[in-house]
């Protein structure tokens, strides 16, 4: 380790670092933090899949401060808890003229989300978010979806097993109403249920940007199909939606493929 970090001081010519999966802990982290504070052409890393806790975790993120080529950062699967949203979220305000069109992961539970939200807000770049597989919970979609209301540049947001009920799908569904640039949302393998649906599918009908949805895995029934078939009759922007995983009555997913492809042009995955 000692000999790599020593190049990777020097090293101008490498600015994609990968260390996933390298089994670190906050030792190497530590030594990987002092060589980022002296290398600033690093624009993509990840370090996913480590053994890094907190502490580590701040002392690479406070490395990257001053590095305005940052692209791309994963950090999921590490041990972090709730702290590492503030640390996060202190490293990414340089970072906000900078084309972050990436994934940003590794932001636990509600306060991280809540920290990060407000660095979401003001960003004016970042394209492609992706939060899925962590314990967000209602309360911390409610943070990033807050943040969304006032972002205008967010083209895809992975929201895949965040733990999101038919609350969180309340404060999303105000967020995706007025979107102008959300392309692609991602909210499978939540249980949010036909209440959900309901509150997702109003703001479906009023949208005017959404092109890719998954739906899959979201405890879905026959009835909240109908509501959904209903409000995407008059959405005009939707091209695929993903509904795989459900418990949808033959029927429903007759008609609701039949109407999808022969007046709206949607393609239906999972039926």
């Amino acid at each position: 380790m000692t000999t790599f970090t020593q190049a990777l001081k020097v090293c101008t010519s490498i600015t994609h670092l990968d260390l996933s999966s390298c089994i670190m802990q906050n030792k190497h982290a530590f030594a990987i933090a002092n060589a980022l504070r002296h290398n600033k052409y690093i624009e993509e890393l990840d370090i996913s899949h480590n053994s890094i806790g907190n502490e580590g975790l701040e002392a690479i993120l406070k490395a990257l401060q001053n590095n305005t080529r940052l692209k791309r950062l994963n950090l999921s699967s590490n041990h972090m808890s709730n702290d590492a949203g503030a640390c996060l979220a202190d490293m990414l305000h340089p970072h906000e003229k900078v084309m972050l069109q990436s994934v940003l992961q590794g932001i636990v539970g509600w306060d991280g989300a809540n920290h990060y939200s407000s660095y979401l807000a003001r960003n004016t770049s970042l394209k492609d978010l992706d939060l899925s597989w962590i314990n967000l919970g209602d309360r911390g979609v409610e943070a990033i979806a807050e943040a969304l209301e006032h972002n205008s540049c967010l083209e895809s947001l992975d929201l895949r097993g965040t733990n999101i009920t038919s609350e969180g799908a309340r404060s999303l569904a105000k967020a995706v109403k007025q979107s102008k640039s959300l392309k692609m949302l991602k909210l499978s393998k939540n249980e949010f249920g036909d209440g959900g649906v309901d509150i997702l599918a109003e703001a479906l009908a009023h949208n005017s940007s959404l092109q890719i949805l998954h739906l899959g895995s979201t405890s879905i029934t026959s009835r909240g199909i109908r509501l959904l078939s209903q409000a995407l009759m008059k959405n005009k922007m939707l091209r695929e939606l993903y509904v795989y995983g459900n418990e949808i009555g033959d029927m429903e997913k007759e008609v609701l493929g039949k109407e999808m492809k022969e007046h709206r042009g949607v393609r239906v995955i999972g039926i």
